[in-house]
């Protein structure tokens, strides 16, 4: 099987004046940031620790969950925006993938110029007069100057950063006064919504996910936890927490309510098709059988065990 990627023209390296010099990305240089390996296509940097493939499958699979958030959050960057409208706003979006977010803030605030900053070149090829795409590796830090930010937004970006607390040391920086930094992620774990013991209910999920867990670890060197997050922000003076928030996603078809319901199984889909994601990175750490064993009894376990849930959690502080 060959997958395909969606790679944007429009993407633009960046140097450490970024302000100050742009280089166009050729569609020729496409090659160079990709490298397939069984049937999945794989950023080339072997120094990004980044272990998702960056294919159409995997492209498909962000868009479901980022549908899925936005039915359960609001935004508080929107809100941000919304009472901070008298000048020109300037949004960052760290790890931007497909640029999804972006886009869509941008056609809601027409007024704020908006920058993805990835590196990878997966977005659209047309984006809008107040939309860039920006390629970079933000373990280098961020290349704007400091206090030029209004707001900085980070979704899922844990499994490619190696030390949290520098992104968010780097954030504080860009960051104007008044400025918002808004970091979400997605738990790698699952629960129970009647609070019982998960392990015993879903065993071979559960074992899934410690496998994934461990090997993620032991290739990223850290993994940023819920607690690591808030106390990265916490250690810093110039930054009070304004808004945490926590929601369980309910995983499958359990739910009474319809539109639960729904959104259940939508996640549910949605974890079936990350665990595939991950089999190509999981095959570096054990034997293809042991992985293909791992994945079908997590899916099994999506689909025979009612109750589980996940969850998503957001941190929202001011830059003071």
């Amino acid at each position: 099987m060959t997958s395909n990627i969606v790679a944007s023209e429009s993407w633009r390296y960046c140097n450490d004046d970024v302000d100050s010099d742009l280089e166009e990305v050729d569609e020729s240089q496409f090659p160079t940031f990709f490298q397939e390996r069984r049937g999945r296509l794989f950023h080339t940097q072997p120094t990004i620790p980044y272990p998702l493939p960056f294919d159409t499958e995997e492209q498909l699979r962000q868009k479901e969950l980022h549908e899925i958030i936005g039915c359960l959050t609001s935004s508080r960057c929107a809100e941000w925006l919304d009472s901070h409208s008298n000048e020109q706003r300037r949004v960052l979006d760290v790890g931007t993938g497909t640029g999804i977010w972006v886009l869509q803030m941008a056609a809601q605030f027409p007024q704020a110029m908006f920058t993805g900053l990835d590196i990878a070149p997966i977005s659209t090829r047309y984006p809008p007069a107040n939309v860039t795409f920006q390629l970079y590796d933000i373990m280098l830090g961020l290349p704007y100057a400091s206090s030029s930010i209004d707001i900085v937004h980070a979704r899922m970006i844990t499994l490619g950063v190696r030390n949290y607390q520098t992104f968010v040391d780097e954030a504080a920086r860009v960051l104007k006064p008044g400025g918002l930094l808004s970091t979400c992620e997605w738990t790698r774990s699952l629960g129970l919504v009647d609070r019982n013991d998960v392990l015993l209910r879903a065993p071979q999920a559960c074992a899934f996910l410690k496998v994934l867990n461990d090997a993620l670890r032991a290739a990223c060197q850290f993994l940023p936890t819920m607690f690591d997050m808030q106390t990265a922000v916490g250690s810093r003076d110039d930054l009070r927490v304004v808004q945490s928030s926590f929601v369980a996603i309910p995983v499958g078809d359990w739910p009474e309510e319809q539109g639960m319901k729904a959104l259940g199984v939508k996640y549910r889909d949605v974890l079936v098709a990350y665990a595939h994601s991950m089999r190509t990175f999981l095959e570096g750490f054990h034997a293809a059988d042991v992985v293909d064993g791992l994945i079908d009894g997590f899916i099994a376990d999506l689909h025979g065990q009612n109750s589980l849930v996940s969850a998503y959690y957001a941190n929202h502080a001011e830059r003071i």
